[in-house]
């Protein structure tokens, strides 16, 4: 027990600074994916990017986004509840991982109808779930910042995302990548946000 003991005291600080690592690594991608969209796609084109996998990225930007939402909820509150804080972090976290795969979804069909040719759902998951990356950054700004409704029309920057990840990571042709941009940027920022309406709708307690 003790030897046990000892041995998970000793691969503590190695895990930790692993896992340490990972999260650098993925906070540089998502700024990168923010400030320079071109370079993170290709970035992760040439699996440069030092991200363990998409999903990795996407769970922890998850995480990020609904610590932000119980966060925002309890600051907004007029009474301390934790009830409202979480009820707000799981709306978020549904919506936003529904909208993923919907989004993935779209951008396959798109894929095959403008090109022709199929694309892999891994490959098709990996691009929506990178270009979610300036809805998961709207919806942690607009979590703490609740007041500044126009912030939300910063989420129009994934249109630029989806147009350099079309070129540098799906090689879209230039004669049929507006359809492309259009239709895809549109359910990745749309989507969340029906979602949301829809499960507010049908579960008026997860308001």
């Amino acid at each position: 027990m003790y030897k046990i003991i000892y041995n998970f005291s000793l691969s503590l600080p190695c895990k930790i600074k692993t896992q340490l690592i990972v999260y650098k690594n993925i906070l540089f991608i998502f700024f990168t994916f923010i400030i320079n969209p071109a370079k993170a796609w290709q970035d992760v084109a040439n699996k440069e990017s030092g991200v363990l996998n998409s999903n990795t990225y996407a769970y922890v930007l998850l995480g990020f986004t609904s610590l932000f939402a119980f966060i925002g909820s309890v600051i907004h509150a007029d009474e301390f509840n934790w009830q409202s804080g979480i009820k707000e972090a799981s709306l978020l976290f549904i919506s936003l991982f529904i909208g993923i795969y919907l989004s993935t979804f779209v951008v396959r069909i798109m894929h095959e109808h403008t090109c022709k040719t199929p694309i892999s759902f891994n490959q098709g998951i990996e691009f929506t779930i990178y270009s979610f990356s300036c809805v998961f950054l709207i919806n942690m700004a607009g979590e703490l910042i609740r007041d500044i409704f126009y912030i939300q029309i910063i989420a129009l920057y994934t249109i630029y995302i989806v147009w350099e990840g079309c070129t540098n990571y799906l090689s879209i042709p230039n004669n049929k990548r507006t359809l492309f941009v259009l239709c895809t940027s549109g359910t990745i920022i749309l989507s969340p946000i029906i979602i949301r309406y829809l499960m507010v709708i049908l579960m008026p307690g997860m308001e």
